[in-house]
């Protein structure tokens, strides 16, 4: 996928490609000058709280979100956003204002290389790992934080787990923690 077809010439430079599932390819569309979308977007990419009471509340399978949103002149960030049917990825990178260091773009590119990777081992343990609906929930926030939980799907609520190590290694942990039980 050429994110030229979507983007300004003069924001394709700074952003890092993201892996795009590829029954999303032909679904994505630009929203906003600066923002793609697989689907309508249940919130603003921005509301990180709003999108989590939303993946509780609806039964949000498949949709993608990658690109610049914000307001003002100082809160602007980088989202990239993947629900899957196990899975729901929440990466949110401060980029761009006045008060802001500019986002890491090398550590964006390698969460969302190893976010893809994430997604196809979990597509292969659903079974082992989760009842059918539930989802494991990645959240990693330069505003919100870091965070890692399980959404039921029959309690439509996320129970959050203590994260004590980097993000995605501690994902890896926990997953073959899982297998072997």
């Amino acid at each position: 996928m050429r994110l030229n077809s979507f983007f300004p010439e003069s924001l394709l430079p700074e952003l890092p490609v993201p892996p795009i599932p590829v029954e999303m390819e032909d679904s994505l569309t630009l929203i906003t000058p600066n923002l793609l979308a697989s689907s309508r977007l249940p919130a603003e990419p921005w509301n990180l709280n709003l999108w989590l009471t939303a993946l509780e509340q609806f039964n949000i399978q498949d949709m993608m979100v990658y690109g610049i949103d914000g307001f003002g002149v100082n809160s602007h960030a980088l989202h990239y956003y993947l629900i899957r049917p196990h899975l729901a990825v929440f990466l949110q990178y401060p980029f761009g204002g006045i008060y802001q260091e500019p986002a890491n773009l090398e550590e964006v590119e390698e969460m969302m290389v190893r976010i893809s990777a994430l997604d196809c081992l979990i597509d292969d343990l659903t079974d082992t790992l989760f009842e059918a609906g539930d989802k494991l929930v990645v959240v990693h926030s330069g505003f919100a934080g870091t965070h890692l939980g399980v959404l039921d799907s029959k309690n439509q609520q996320i129970s959050w787990l203590p994260v004590d190590a980097p993000l995605l290694d501690y994902v890896e942990i926990w997953l073959s923690e899982k297998m072997e039980a």
